[in-house]
Protein backbone atom coordinates (compact mmCIF):
# COMPACT_ATOMS: atom_id res chain seq x y z
CA UNK A 1 0.00 0.00 0.00
CA UNK A 2 2.80 2.40 0.91
CA UNK A 3 4.62 1.61 -2.32
CA UNK A 4 1.47 2.46 -4.29
CA UNK A 5 1.08 5.76 -2.50
CA UNK A 6 4.73 6.67 -3.09
CA UNK A 7 4.39 5.77 -6.76
CA UNK A 8 1.29 7.96 -7.11
CA UNK A 9 3.06 10.86 -5.35
CA UNK A 10 6.08 10.51 -7.64
CA UNK A 11 3.83 10.55 -10.69
CA UNK A 12 2.00 13.63 -9.40
CA UNK A 13 5.30 15.46 -8.82
CA UNK A 14 6.43 14.57 -12.36
CA UNK A 15 3.19 15.89 -13.84
CA UNK A 16 3.37 19.12 -11.87
CA UNK A 17 7.01 19.74 -12.76
CA UNK A 18 6.31 19.01 -16.44
CA UNK A 19 3.38 21.45 -16.39
CA UNK A 20 5.48 24.09 -14.62
CA UNK A 21 8.36 23.73 -17.09
CA UNK A 22 5.92 24.05 -19.99
CA UNK A 23 4.66 27.37 -18.61
CA UNK A 24 8.20 28.61 -17.92
CA UNK A 25 8.98 27.83 -21.56
CA UNK A 26 5.89 29.71 -22.74
CA UNK A 27 6.75 32.80 -20.69
CA UNK A 28 10.41 32.83 -21.79
CA UNK A 29 9.46 32.31 -25.43
CA UNK A 30 6.78 35.02 -25.42
CA UNK A 31 9.00 37.56 -23.65
CA UNK A 32 11.83 36.87 -26.08
CA UNK A 33 9.58 37.27 -29.11
CA UNK A 34 8.03 40.46 -27.71
CA UNK A 35 11.52 41.89 -27.17
CA UNK A 36 12.07 41.86 -30.93
CA UNK A 37 9.10 44.18 -31.52
CA UNK A 38 9.40 46.66 -28.66
CA UNK A 39 9.88 50.25 -29.68
CA UNK A 40 11.86 52.69 -27.54
CA UNK A 41 9.55 55.52 -28.56
CA UNK A 42 6.49 53.56 -27.45
CA UNK A 43 8.05 52.69 -24.10
CA UNK A 44 8.99 56.33 -23.44
CA UNK A 45 5.52 57.51 -24.45
CA UNK A 46 3.88 54.96 -22.14
CA UNK A 47 6.19 55.99 -19.30
CA UNK A 48 5.24 59.66 -19.73
CA UNK A 49 1.53 58.80 -19.93
CA UNK A 50 1.79 56.75 -16.76
CA UNK A 51 3.47 59.61 -14.94
CA UNK A 52 0.78 62.07 -16.09
CA UNK A 53 -2.11 59.75 -15.16
CA UNK A 54 -0.97 59.30 -11.58
CA UNK A 55 0.59 62.67 -10.79
CA UNK A 56 -2.14 64.00 -8.50
CA UNK A 57 -3.70 60.83 -7.17
CA UNK A 58 -2.59 59.66 -3.71
CA UNK A 59 -4.96 56.71 -3.35
CA UNK A 60 -3.68 53.22 -2.61
CA UNK A 61 -5.24 51.82 -5.78
CA UNK A 62 -3.58 54.45 -7.92
CA UNK A 63 -0.25 53.80 -6.23
CA UNK A 64 -0.57 50.06 -6.84
CA UNK A 65 -1.49 50.50 -10.50
CA UNK A 66 1.32 53.02 -10.96
CA UNK A 67 3.87 50.61 -9.46
CA UNK A 68 2.66 47.74 -11.64
CA UNK A 69 2.79 49.88 -14.78
CA UNK A 70 6.29 51.12 -13.96
CA UNK A 71 7.55 47.56 -13.32
CA UNK A 72 6.11 46.39 -16.64
CA UNK A 73 7.70 49.32 -18.46
CA UNK A 74 11.03 48.62 -16.75
CA UNK A 75 10.74 45.00 -17.91
CA UNK A 76 10.06 46.25 -21.43
CA UNK A 77 13.10 48.53 -21.35
CA UNK A 78 15.24 45.67 -20.05
CA UNK A 79 13.94 43.35 -22.80
CA UNK A 80 14.62 46.01 -25.43
CA UNK A 81 18.23 46.29 -24.23
CA UNK A 82 18.97 42.57 -24.49
CA UNK A 83 21.53 41.61 -27.13
CA UNK A 84 20.17 39.96 -30.26
CA UNK A 85 21.85 36.64 -29.40
CA UNK A 86 20.06 36.57 -26.02
CA UNK A 87 16.70 37.26 -27.69
CA UNK A 88 17.22 34.45 -30.19
CA UNK A 89 18.48 32.06 -27.51
CA UNK A 90 15.50 32.86 -25.29
CA UNK A 91 13.09 32.19 -28.11
CA UNK A 92 14.71 28.87 -28.99
CA UNK A 93 15.18 27.63 -25.42
CA UNK A 94 11.72 28.77 -24.37
CA UNK A 95 10.21 27.03 -27.38
CA UNK A 96 12.12 23.84 -26.61
CA UNK A 97 10.92 23.87 -23.00
CA UNK A 98 7.40 24.60 -24.13
CA UNK A 99 7.10 21.90 -26.76
CA UNK A 100 9.12 19.21 -24.98
CA UNK A 101 6.83 19.44 -21.94
CA UNK A 102 3.51 19.91 -23.74
CA UNK A 103 1.18 16.94 -23.94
Amino acid sequence: MSNNLQSEQDETVKEISKYLMMWVGIVVCVLSVVSFFLSTETLVRLLLETELEHVGDDSDASSLIYNIEIKLLELGIWLKGLPLAAKISGTVLGGLLWFSNAD
